[in-house]
């Protein structure tokens, strides 16, 4: 904890270091494409295929920038050549103001007594396990010349009609 608040005091920028990274690299992948102004606020990035931006909305129809808070590619396209800030429409939670904020205060740590002696020792045991009421589904007269599949019942690990689910063995 005190190392991290410790390093977030050095950073100058507006959004922590691995944000500012991951969108000039966003802009560098996104500096070959057109954007087209349907108004101040809406673009679309001619891409492989095209997307629409809502740079009022923060959204785009890829979905990435609703999803991580984070402009996508082609919303940072859009805001650069719109004109307007890309610090502005990161979320709050990648700025290094809400970072130092998240280090402010002191995690106080447990003390030794009041946590559960031998919790580490306990064995748990496997459920016990009984035959279901009822007559068994597969104890029928079969048809002459009907053929019975033998298979491998994933949970006993034996070879014959019976599966994980119809399973009557106890749990080994």
């Amino acid at each position: 904890m005190c190392c991290k608040k410790q390093i977030a005091a050095k950073w100058r920028q507006v959004l922590c270091p691995t944000m500012d990274e991951a969108l000039t690299i966003a802009f560098q992948e996104s500096k070959a494409w057109e954007v087209k102004f349907s108004s101040p606020d809406v673009l679309e990035v001619l891409c492989n295929p095209s997307v629409k931006v809502a740079i009022g909305r923060h959204s785009c129809t890829c979905t990435q920038w609703q999803l991580n808070g984070v402009p996508c590619v082609h919303a940072v396209c859009a805001i650069k050549k719109s004109g307007k800030s890309l610090n502005a429409c990161v979320e709050r939670y990648f700025h290094v103001e809400c970072y130092r904020e998240a280090y402010s205060r002191p995690i106080m740590p447990v003390p030794t007594l009041w946590k559960p002696e031998g919790a580490g020792d306990a064995v748990i045991l496997p459920p016990f396990s009984r035959k279901p009421p009822g007559r068994n589904k597969k104890k029928r007269i079969r048809s002459f010349g009907e053929k019975v599949r033998t298979i491998k019942c994933t949970r006993c690990g034996k070879r014959g009609s019976h599966n994980r689910r119809s399973c009557k063995e106890a749990i080994n």
